[in-house]
C-alpha cells in the first residue's frame, strides 16, 4: 500500500507555495496527497507564527493530525516551527520539527518513516539558526491544486519592524535567480497555468527589477495574467510605478503592506515611510491603474496608537478606498522591540477598533462593486478565470460568480432575475457582464 499524506499550510503565500513544492516531491517519491481532515499515514502542518493567533490554529492542528491518526508520522515546518520549537515538542506525537531552512529535508524524512515503519518516542529537531548571509533554497513548483500558480522569488526580510518577529523565522533577505523563476514559469505555462503570482516575504527586497522580472515572465506563452505579492510603500517610486505600467500582462491589482495610516505609528513600528509618503505613491499608482482594486494590511492598536492615530487609519482606508483590507489587532511578540514598548492597548479596544474598521471596510467594498455594476450597464464588462465551473476571479480581484440557473436578488431588491448564462471550465478565462451584487461577490453572465 502507498504511503498517504495530508498537508496543512498556515499564514502567507510563499507558506502556500513551499507546500505545494512539498506535495511535489512527495508524489515524485510515490507518496498520495490527501486532504489533511483525512485519516493519513503522514501528516504536515506548515506553519506560521505572524500572531499569537496563528500559534494557537498550528497547536490546534497538530493536536487535529495525532487525533486523526495516532499512528501518523507528524511533521510541522515553517515559521512556529523555526522561533518556537520547543512549544511544539510539548505536545505529544510530533515526529519531526524543521524550520525554514530545510523545509525540502521534510520529505527525506518521511521516506525514511515509510522505510523504518516507527515513530520517535520524541521530535527529532532539525532547526539551524540562519547565519548572516544564508544561500537560498532551492525548490521547484511543478503543479498546484490552484488555477493560479504561485512562484516564490525571494525569502528573508531586512526590514526588522520592531512589531514583527518574522525577520527572525526566515532570516535575512535573499533573491532568487532569475533565470531559475522564469524556467519554472515556463514549465507552470507548459502545464495548462494561466496566470502566476511573484511572492516573497519581503517582495519589496526582491535583489532584481521586479518589473523586468514581470515583464520577461510576460513574454511566455500560455502566461496571460501576472499578479505580485504585497508591496512596501517605500517601494512604490514614480519610476517603478512607471515601469510596472508598462508589462502588458500585469494585472490591476496590488496588495499594499501598509500597516498604518498614521504617521507617528508607522514610525513607532520603524516602517520606511510616512503616512503622506504612502499616500502620494498608492494615489499614482491608481492613477497609472485606473482600473486597479487595491488590497491592504492594517495593523489597529500598535502600542501608544492614540484615538486621533486610529482616526487617521480610519480617514486613509477612506481616501484611497480599498477593495479589501486584512486587519489584523496587534498581538504581542516575544522577542520583538514593541513587546516592551508602553502604552499597550487592552484586548477588548484593539477588537473595538478591528472591528469598526471591518464595517468602515464592507460599506467602502460594497461601494466599489455597486460602481462596477453600475459600469456594466453601460457595457463595462469582466474578464474572469475560472476557479470552478461558477465562481472565478476578474483582472482586478474581485470576487465574480455565474451561478447557473438560480434565481438571484438584484441590487434593488425589486426585480428578480434568472442567470441563465452557462458555466465554464476551470482555469478558462471568459468575459463576464456584471448584473448585480450582494456586496461581497459580483454575480453576472458569460458572454457567448
Amino acid at each position: 500500500m502507498k504511503l498517504t499524506a495530508g498537508i496543512c499550510t498556515l499564514g502567507c503565500k510563499v507558506n502556500f507555495y513551499e507546500s505545494e513544492c512539498i506535495a511535489n516531491m512527495l508524489s515524485e517519491r510515490g507518496v498520495i496527497i490527501r486532504p489533511f481532515e483525512e485519516k493519513c499515514d503522514v501528516y504536515i502542518i506548515n506553519s506560521c507564527t505572524v500572531t499569537g493567533e496563528s500559534d494557537r490554529k498550528v497547536a490546534q492542528m497538530c493536536r487535529r493530525a495525532v487525533k486523526n491518526n495516532p499512528d501518523a508520522f507528524v511533521c510541522v515546518t515553517g515559521c512556529m516551527a523555526q522561533v518556537n520549537a520547543g512549544r511544539l515538542s510539548e505536545i505529544g506525537g510530533i515526529d519531526y520539527i524543521c524550520g525554514n531552512r530545510n523545509k525540502s529535508s521534510v520529505v527525506d524524512r518521511i521516506i525514511a518513516f515509510a522505510a523504518e515503519k516507527t515513530k520517535n518516542a520524541s521530535a527529532e529537531l532539525n532547526v539551524p539558526e540562519f547565519e548572516p548571509s544564508p544561500p537560498y533554497e532551492p525548490l521547484h513548483l511543478g503543479a498546484t491544486s490552484h488555477t493560479r500558480a504561485v512562484i516564490k522569488i525571494e525569502d528573508g526580510c531586512d526590514s526588522n519592524c520592531s512589531y514583527c518577529i518574522i525577520h527572525t523565522a526566515r532570516g535575512p533577505a535573499r533573491s532568487r535567480c532569475r533565470d531559475e523563476i522564469l524556467d519554472e514559469a515556463a514549465g507552470l505555462a507548459k502545464a495548462g497555468y494561466k496566470e502566476v503570482v511573484l511572492t516573497g516575504i519581503e517582495l519589496s527586497s526582491y535583489a532584481g527589477d521586479i518589473a523586468d522580472l514581470a515583464a520577461g515572465i510576460s513574454e511566455i506563452d500560455g502566461i496571460e495574467r501576472i499578479r505580485l505579492g504585497s508591496l512596501d510603500p517605500y517601494y512604490l517610486t514614480k519610476q517603478r510605478i512607471d515601469r510596472l505600467a508598462e508589462v502588458p500582462a500585469l494585472m490591476p491589482h496590488f496588495h499594499i503592506s501598509l500597516q498604518s495610516g498614521s504617521s507617528a505609528v508607522l514610525a513607532g513600528m520603524r516602517r520606511k515611510y510616512n503616512s503622506d509618503m504612502a499616500l502620494e505613491r498608492i494615489m499614482y499608482l491608481k492613477e497609472k491603474f485606473p482600473a486597479a482594486c487595491l488590497f491592504a494590511d492594517i495593523i489597529v492598536g500598535f502600542p501608544g496608537e492614540k484615538e486621533h492615530d486610529f482616526r487617521k487609519t480610519v480617514d486613509f482606508i477612506r481616501n484611497v478606498e480599498f477593495l479589501h483590507l486584512h486587519i489584523f489587532p496587534y498581538s504581542r511578540r516575544k522577542g520583538t522591540e514593541a513587546a516592551a514598548m508602553s502604552g499597550q492597548l487592552s484586548s477588548s479596544e484593539k477588537r473595538s477598533r478591528a472591528a469598526e474598521l471591518a464595517a468602515i471596510q464592507r460599506e467602502i467594498k460594497r461601494g466599489i462593486l455597486e460602481r462596477v455594476v453600475e459600469d456594466g450597464r453601460s457595457g463595462r464588462t469582466l474578464r474572469v478565470l475560472f476557479e470552478n465551473d461558477e465562481e472565478g476571479h476578474s483582472e482586478e480581484f474581485i470576487d465574480v460568480s455565474v451561478a447557473h440557473g438560480e434565481e438571484k436578488s438584484c441590487r434593488s431588491g425589486n426585480e428578480r432575475q434568472k442567470n441563465a448564462s452557462g458555466k465554464a471550465a476551470r482555469g478558462e478565462i471568459l468575459d463576464v457582464r456584471p448584473e448585480y451584487t450582494d456586496g461581497n461577490v459580483i454575480f453576472g453572465n458569460i458572454l457567448h
